[in-house]
């Protein structure tokens, strides 16, 4: 093989990586937007297809699965959904606590805040 030939599929590699990213994106916006799910599946939804977005990424940008021995960008790719999956359920968990522990109406935290800030510091 060519050089030229190499460039073109290494082209055509990156510009369909780059379009399975966008139309991923645009799948989880218009899923959120519509709001058709429930809450719950609007969240599987959404991180299942933020795994498989990470997996185009891998496999379009970090050539993921054409290496030789040892497989580093494998086990790249292991850290990086254990990192995501970290990040994803923690943030769930800080929100649901958050919710949890500030669950006034509207009128109840406008009268907190007031009288928290003429407390001062």
């Amino acid at each position: 093989m060519s050089a030229i030939d190499d460039y073109r599929k290494e082209t055509i590699r990156y510009i369909v990586g780059a379009v399975a990213a966008a139309v991923l994106t645009y799948v989880v916006y218009m899923v959120a937007v519509e709001q058709r799910l429930e809450a719950v599946w609007l969240a599987v939804v959404a991180l299942g297809l933020a795994m498989v977005q990470l997996l185009v990424q891998m496999v379009s940008f970090l050539h993921l699965g054409n290496e030789t021995k040892p497989r580093w960008k494998a086990q790249s790719f292991v850290f990086a959904f254990l990192m995501a999956t970290v990040i994803m359920v923690g943030s769930i968990w800080i929100m649901a606590n958050l919710d949890y522990n500030m669950g006034m109406s509207p009128q109840q935290m406008d009268e907190y805040m007031i009288k928290q800030n003429k407390k001062g510091f």
